[in-house]
């Protein structure tokens, strides 16, 4: 399969956005892309759709690249309920063999932490995974916030649909620029930490329990991840609050203690001292945004007693 090449060197235009749900027996209407691009992000159960009058099935976390001149429609009628962000925007683009040498030097550059020519391409395939979707969805919230609010430019949202697209580009060469060994060792890690998380889990407990040293693990990570082992374990703590503080109302003490904090003031001044902002002003920042269906990673599991405050509501497509 080809991968997208847009070109950010020349202007990414906005064209429109949203988040939709629908219960059981939805189809997605014949939609044909002219010059707009399209992504959708899946965010629960299975999206079927045919792509050209090819079938694709997006499950939880799938990200589908729709460029221009394709045609959408639903396989079928949904058998449970579905939702998905949806984010239309304009741009410059070609496509490149996935085993060109351009390609595989970019991977290269990325994977060894190395400048890259070519880093004002964004590169995309049609679909993929993203594995660490929380970030991707506190900034498509964001775009959402600004296009329901009023800006004296529409430059913010050209802007934030770019920002958008370098964070997908980055997932994507994440996903294919590491080795098997280093994911079987490093990401079963990481997935266990995401299984276990609690308020009580510490570096300790993790190095025990996969038999290796903090040492070795904080420094794997930093290789992994960017960051160590505890800045990992904050910023997934302080990620999972900023997708719950935007997607839905619960009160900040709900919130830190799905965050895995025990102490609320605690919680506090550590989300203020990550993004500079306390918990009520990095929500009142996000006010625009419809706050239509909550979404947290379904890696790391919510109690049921608050699962069943999180219900989505239906909303209408354009």
């Amino acid at each position: 399969m080809t991968v997208l090449a847009i070109d950010l060197k020349q202007p990414i235009l906005y064209y429109k956005s949203g988040e939709f749900s629908a219960e059981a027996g939805w189809k997605h209407k014949k939609m044909f892309h002219d010059e707009d691009f399209e992504i959708i992000f899946c965010l629960e159960n299975q999206l079927s759709l045919l792509i050209d009058g090819q079938p694709i099935h997006l499950k939880c976390n799938d990200c589908l690249i729709l460029p221009p001149e394709t045609m959408i429609e639903g396989a079928q009628l949904s058998t449970s309920p579905v939702r998905f962000y949806w984010l239309h925007f304009y741009g410059k683009w070609q496509t490149i063999d996935p085993e060109s040498a351009q390609l595989k030097a970019l991977k290269k550059a990325f994977m060894q932490h190395e400048e890259m020519n070519d880093s004002s391409l964004c590169l995309l395939p049609r679909l993929f995974a993203i594995k660490e979707p929380n970030f991707f969805i506190v900034l498509i919230n964001q775009l959402l916030n600004v296009t329901n609010s009023h800006y004296y430019s529409s430059k913010m949202a050209d802007t934030l649909t770019q920002a958008i697209l370098i964070e997908l580009c980055n997932q994507y060469l994440t996903s294919t620029t590491h080795s098997e060994e280093h994911d079987s060792k490093i990401q079963q890690i990481a997935d266990w930490i995401r299984a276990n998380m609690s308020a009580e889990l510490t570096i300790q407990e993790i190095s025990d329990h996969f038999e290796v040293s903090q040492d070795y693990l904080s420094r794997q990570f930093k290789k992994e991840f960017g960051q160590n082992l505890r800045d990992y374990l904050i910023n997934l703590k302080i990620s999972v609050a900023k997708v719950l503080l935007i997607q839905t109302t619960l009160p900040i003490k709900v919130i830190s203690e799905l965050a895995y904090y025990v102490d609320e003031k605690y919680f506090t001044r550590m989300f203020k001292k990550r993004t500079g902002l306390t918990p009520n002003r990095y929500r009142k920042a996000y006010s625009g945004t419809h706050q239509n269906n909550p979404y947290i990673d379904p890696k790391l599991p919510i109690p049921q007693s608050v699962e069943k405050l999180l219900q989505p509501k239906p909303n209408k497509r354009p």
